[in-house]
């Protein structure tokens, strides 16, 4: 509490014993009311005009005045509420008592009035949640509020906000009195994450990536443990096991199924996702198709998506999303879990790369799709330097090449664009560390290079077993040669003519290097015939041959092959020799370099004993030059005259 003194004395002497009075005020407070506080009173000379303050006749004249308020501040409300009420109870008994005990303690000391009027105090105006020192309430009361408290007189109290916390960290706190209590963004930590990890990736910084199988997965009979490492600043919102028929399985929503680890120590870059369950079960959730598997290995994808922030150079940050492709390969016959992973170690500006995609294909070429962001005013070049070549090339362990394009960064803005590099792996298992240079442009075409290294391993190895059951051919027949221009395949074929047929190979699970024709066998009307390419009754001649097809050419001989208007049941078979690979070969055996493929197609051989596309029951109408007409009909041994005038006519 304040209230307005007016002395009849100079400056310099009330200075002399002001602290005394000062002490004197606050004891007799303390003495004033039932509860025990003294409060601490100090004083703030103003010398507000005399003539003011001493405007009733009734007031003797002052020589020198000194105009000072009293600031009596208590720890407590109760007893400043109390003291309070006594005093206005009966301003005239209290201003009495209080200047006769001044004037009697300090004889030199002279106190003409004391005048009441309302100021600003801390517990009344400040709700007591905060401090004022402004003494005129005139036109309201200024005050600063506590931590935690706000309004004009910090009666409302405050919510932790987003702004509380650092680096994209949430809060629920409701009480912001006591501090915010901040949940952090994965990577960060401390009281408002206002630290990041060292595994932190963004624009400025050198970071890393892991996302892919654990070595710590197993099997154990029907038993499947499998463990996912993630990044850290990874903040993941769904782990799906990728194209299958429901979502029973995925996490966040198969909790029970579902063990998440976080980092032991601020420093650990991973978490690990961990997923027990039945592999019976687990498989009874895809539809064949989508799964690679054979009689000893299995492979699946899961997908894992979330988002990592991103702090810009501002201070402000925004969020990037990802959804990234992990393979997953389970080894049956081994009892183990085939770990295919990429590490990734990127560099800050100008260009940060991110794996966003991993993925071993069917043909098991190995495929990254890399994200490379950068900011105004780069350009990102879409030309790849892999261990100081410019890709595509060739290396020790396989064919590297890179798809994707160029792009330009608009001002206020980060830009990205995906590049995606094919590893052709010269052997059933890869493990090397590949050093990329990726180039960003500055407005004046100066390049500038980020390097970054990715650790690939893939072994698939094990699953060369057992006898390939993926191979499949298919033969088509055609009246003319159709390398030479797209023709439609036919099921009947004409005696005399050339036969033109062509195999096709294919194999769902291994790389096809060659394929050539080991037997040719035509069978005509209960006759089998050997087709060669000569000294035999029937030949054939090599028309066109590529990787996985070939074209052959068979003249349908009229001295061995027989036909007939209404077509003779006959087929080819052939025989040919498919050659694989040592790249992507998969259930094969290192003995089994290549496999015979019989391929069978049935047909007819017509007979056009009436010309060319005339069949049995077409009938021909002739007008003869003088009037008549000559009518004929097609029969099994040819034309038959049905009527004949013209000669009568001619």
């Amino acid at each position: 509490m304040s209230f307005q003194y007016v002395f009849d004395n100079s400056e310099a002497e009330f200075n002399l014993v002001k602290d005394d009075i000062a002490a004197l005020i606050q004891s007799e407070l303390k003495a004033l009311g039932s509860l025990d506080e003294e409060p601490v009173c100090e004083w703030i000379i103003n010398n507000y005009d005399a003539f003011v303050l001493l405007n009733n006749a009734n007031r003797r004249a002052l020589q020198e005045v000194v105009t000072a308020i009293c600031l009596c501040g208590f720890v407590e409300e109760d007893p400043f509420t109390e003291d309070e009420s006594n005093i206005y109870a009966d301003t005239d008994a209290y201003e009495s008592a209080t200047i006769l005990s001044i004037e009697t303690s300090f004889p030199t000391i002279t106190v003409d009035d004391i005048v009441f009027y309302y100021t600003c105090n801390a517990i009344d105006d400040c709700s007591d949640n905060g401090w004022t020192d402004d003494v005129d309430p005139s036109d309201s009361c200024i005050c600063t509020c506590d931590d935690g408290w706000g309004g004009d007189d910090c009666s409302v109290q405050q919510a932790c906000a987003v702004a509380d916390c650092n680096n994209a960290g949430s809060t629920t706190d409701t009480d912001a009195s006591d501090g915010c209590t901040c949940s952090c963004y994965p990577g960060y930590y401390g009281d408002s994450c206002e630290t990041a990890s060292v595994c932190v990736r963004n624009s400025n910084q050198i970071g890393n990536s892991i996302l892919a199988t654990s070595g710590s997965s197993s099997i154990d009979g029907t038993e499947l443990t499998l463990v996912i490492e993630t990044p850290i600043d990874l903040d993941v919102k769904f782990i799906e096991f990728h194209l299958a028929i429901d979502q029973d399985y995925d996490y966040p929503g198969a909790s029970s199924m579902w063990t998440e680890t976080d980092a032991e120590s601020q420093d650990d870059c991973t978490r690990e996702y961990t997923w027990t369950g039945s592999i019976v079960d687990l498989l009874a959730k895809f539809d064949p198709s989508d799964i690679r598997i054979d009689a000893t290995s299995l492979t699946f994808d899961l997908s894992v998506e979330g988002s990592t922030i991103v702090p810009l150079s501002d201070g402000s940050y925004y969020e990037r999303s990802s959804a990234t492709i992990v393979p997953v390969q389970v080894n049956l016959a081994a009892n183990a879990i085939i770990d295919l992973t990429v590490n990734t170690l990127y560099d800050g500006p100008p260009v940060t790369a991110v794996v966003t995609l991993y993925e071993v294909t069917d043909t098991y070429l190995i495929r990254m799709t890399i994200s490379l962001y950068s900011l105004y005013p780069y350009t990102i070049s879409n030309e790849v330097v892999l261990d100081d070549q410019t890709l595509p090339n060739s290396y020790s362990y396989g064919d590297v090449s890179v798809e994707g394009d160029a792009l330009t960064c608009v001002d206020g803005e980060e830009c990205s664009t995906d590049l995606v590099v094919t590893l052709a792996p010269s052997g059933c298992d890869v493990s090397e560390a590949l050093m990329f240079n990726f180039t960003a442009l500055d407005e004046n075409s100066n390049a500038m290079s980020s390097q970054s290294e990715f650790i690939i391993k893939a072994d698939f190895c094990d699953t060369f077993l057992g006898s390939l059951d993926g191979l499949s051919g298919q033969l088509s027949l055609f009246e003319a040669d159709p390398t030479q221009a797209s023709l439609t395949s036919t099921f009947s074929l004409n005696v005399g003519g050339t036969m033109y047929a062509t195999m096709s190979v294919s194999s769902a699970y291994a790389t096809i290097a060659s394929m050539s024709i080991s037997n040719v066998v035509l069978t005509n009307d209960g006759n089998s015939y050997t087709v060669e390419t000569s000294s035999t009754e029937l030949t054939y001649t090599l028309v066109d041959a590529q990787t996985d097809e070939t074209t052959i050419a068979i003249v349908l001989d009229d001295t061995y092959i027989t036909g007939s208007l209404n077509g003779v049941d006959s087929s080819l078979a052939v025989d040919v020799e498919v050659t694989y690979s040592t790249t992507g070969r998969r259930l094969l055996g290192l003995s089994h370099q290549s496999e015979i493929l019989t391929i069978n197609h049935k047909f007819q051989l017509v007979e056009q004993v009436c010309g060319k596309d005339k069949k049995k029951g077409d009938v021909d109408v002739h007008e003869c030059n003088k009037g008549g007409v000559n009518i004929r009909q097609c029969h099994e041994s040819g034309w038959i005259t049905i009527v004949n005038n013209c000669v009568l006519s001619e």
